[in-house]
């Protein structure tokens, strides 16, 4: 499993998003279209979540897990990229 998760943080899509890091973290939190469309929009067609356990895959910096937990979800978050914060 060790090994798995090593060959993945050597991906290179999860490197170009270790590089992008605080610019799309800051990006992620305050992008307009982000969070007055896409993310209100694909909440929106999720509907009712609370109980449900949802897994997060690729989650990011975290924005729709954070978003599902206060209605009530259990989250399960994975991202392989390392943290911007």
């Amino acid at each position: 499993m060790k090994e798995n998760m090593d060959s993945i943080r050597e991906d290179s899509s999860t490197q170009a998003w270790n590089k992008l890091g605080e610019e799309w973290f800051a990006l992620a939190q305050n992008g307009e279209s982000r969070m007055q469309f896409i993310m209100p929009y694909t909440l929106e067609k999720l509907g009712e979540v609370a109980g449900k356990k949802i897994l997060d895959l690729g989650c990011g910096e975290g924005g729709y897990s954070r978003s599902l937990a206060k209605k009530g979800a259990e989250l399960f978050s994975v991202d392989c990229s390392q943290p911007a914060f």
